[in-house]
C-alpha cells in the first residue's frame, strides 16, 4: 500500500509540473490575446459578447444566477482549453492528496480534536501562581535583553572582549534505528560533556553574573556543535560540519566590529574542547606544546582538591591529567580552529573509552565519581582563569 501511495504521489507531482507548464503557456497566450485585442478591439469585443451569452445560457440551465457583465480576462480564461485541463489536473491532485492524508491520519493525530483540558481547583491555582515572580523575571530575564547593540554602544562594547571557550558536540553517531534490537545513545560521546558544561554555568551562576556586572575584558563562552560525527565514513568533508562552519564564519567576522586586522577567532583566549568523558579512570595527555601549561594547571587543581578531600574514589593525588604524556593529534571539533591559529586544550582521554562507538555507551556504563570529580576540577579551572572569587549565595537570590 505504501508503495502504491508513493507511486501515486510521484504521478501527482508530475501532473502538477505539467499543470504549471500549461499555466505558463496560458499566460503567454493571454498576453498575445491582449495584444490582438488592441489591434482589433471591435472583433475581440464581438467574440467576448458571444462567449458571455453562451456562458449565461449554460449557467442558467444549471439553475445559477449569473451576470453577463464579465471582463475579457474571465472570458478568455473560461474559453481556453488549456485552462480546462489545468483545472482538471488540479482537482485530481487535490483529490489524491486528500486520500493520502486520510490514510495517514493515525488515531493519536486526531486526539487534538477531542482533547479536553482539566480544571484546577482553587488551592491548585494558588499553589501554581505562587511560583511566578515578576520581579525576578524583570531582573534576571527582561533587563538583560533590553540592551542597545549598535556599534560602540555599551551593549556592543560589552561583547568585544576576549573569551575562554568551552566546547563540545551534541550530536551522536548515527546507526540505523533498532540495529539488532538496540539503539546507540552516545553517553560519553558526547552527552556527558554537554551536561558538564551546563552544570558548570548553573553552579557558577552567581559568579558569572558578578563578573558580567564588572564589565571585564575576559568572559566565558560556550559552544555546542552539531554534525561532529561522520554520516557515512570519516573524511575531511564528511565530519565536523558545525565546527567547520563556525570557524569559517568567525574568521570572516570582524572583531571588534569595524576592525580590519582582527576577527572573532582572535578573541578566543583558549579553546577548551571536551569529548568522550564519563568513563572510569580517564587519562588526558598533552597534544599541543603551546597549551601544555594549562594542562599542568588542571593537574595542579586535581592535586589540590585531592589533598583537601574534595574528590571521590580518588586514591592518588594525580589520576586524570598528565602533561608529561605526549599523545598524537585527534580529529575533533577543535581542528578547524587549530588550523586557523587558535590555541587549543583538548580534553579527550587516551585511550578512548572501551564503549566508544558501541551500543554500550550508555548511562549504565558511566562512572559518577569520575564525572563529579571532573566537574569540580573544571569549575575551579574556569573560576581561576577568569580571575573570579566564589560568591556567598544570598538566600533571596537562590533559584
Amino acid at each position: 500500500m505504501k508503495k502504491r501511495v508513493r507511486r501515486m504521489k510521484k504521478r501527482v507531482r508530475r501532473m502538477k509540473k505539467r499543470a504549471r507548464r500549461m499555466k505558463k503557456r496560458v499566460r503567454s497566450m493571454k498576453k498575445k490575446a491582449y495584444s490582438d485585442r488592441e489591434m482589433n478591439s471591435q472583433r475581440d469585443s464581438k467574440w467576448i459578447h458571444v462567449d458571455q451569452v453562451l456562458h449565461h445560457q449554460i449557467t442558467r440551465r444549471r439553475g445559477f444566477e449569473c451576470s453577463v457583465r464579465e471582463t475579457a480576462a474571465m472570458a478568455e480564461r473560461r474559453s481556453s482549453p488549456f485552462m480546462h485541463l489545468f483545472y482538471v489536473v488540479s482537482i485530481f491532485a487535490t483529490f489524491i492528496d486528500n486520500i493520502n492524508g486520510q490514510r495517514a491520519q493515525l488515531p493519536w493525530t486526531q486526539e487534538k480534536i477531542s482533547h479536553k483540558p482539566s480544571t484546577l481547583s482553587s488551592s491548585d491555582i494558588t499553589r501554581v501562581l505562587s511560583h511566578t515572580d515578576l520581579n525576578q523575571m524583570w531582573q534576571r530575564d527582561l533587563r538583560p535583553l533590553l540592551v542597545t547593540r549598535y556599534p560602540n554602544s555599551a551593549g556592543s562594547l560589552a561583547v568585544q572582549q576576549r573569551h575562554l571557550v568551552l566546547a563540545c558536540h551534541y550530536d551522536s553517531k548515527y546507526y540505523p534505528p533498532q540495529w539488532h534490537g538496540r539503539e546507540f545513545l552516545g553517553a560519553t560521546d558526547s552527552a556527558v560533556p554537554c551536561a558538564m558544561m551546563l552544570e558548570l554555568v548553573r553552579a557558577l551562576d552567581q559568579e558569572l553574573k558578578t563578573l558580567k556586572r564588572s564589565n571585564p575584558n575576559l568572559s566565558l563562552q560556550l559552544l555546542f556543535f552539531d554534525g561532529e560525527e561522520a554520516l557515512f565514513q570519516w573524511t575531511s568533508t564528511d565530519s565536523l560540519y558545525g565546527s567547520r562552519h563556525l570557524a569559517q564564519k568567525m574568521e570572516n567576522t570582524a572583531h571588534p566590529p569595524g576592525a580590519t586586522d582582527t576577527n572573532e577567532l582572535h578573541g578566543i583566549d583558549l579553546f577548551l574542547l571536551l569529548d568522550l568523558i564519563g568513563g572510569p579512570s580517564p587519562r588526558f595527555g598533552n597534544q599541543f606544546p603551546n597549551t601544555a601549561r594549562w594542562l599542568t594547571r588542571m593537574q595542579n587543581i586535581e592535586r589540590r582538591l585531592h589533598n583537601t578531600g574534595h574528590l571521590k574514589d580518588h586514591p592518588n593525588d594525580v589520576q586524570y591529567f598528565w602533561p608529561g604524556m605526549p599523545v598524537g593529534p585527534v580529529q575533533d571539533d577543535h581542528m578547524p580552529f587549530l588550523n586557523r591559529g587558535v590555541r587549543v586544550l583538548h580534553l579527550i582521554p587516551t585511550p578512548f573509552p572501551s564503549v566508544w562507538h558501541t551500543f554500550d555507551d550508555n548511562e549504565q556504563n558511566l562512572d559518577r565519581s569520575t564525572i563529579e570529580n571532573l566537574n569540580k576540577i573544571l569549575q575551579v579551572f574556569v573560576l581561576e582563569y577568569l580571575n573570579m572569587k566564589p560568591q556567598v549565595l544570598n538566600p533571596q537570590n537562590a533559584p
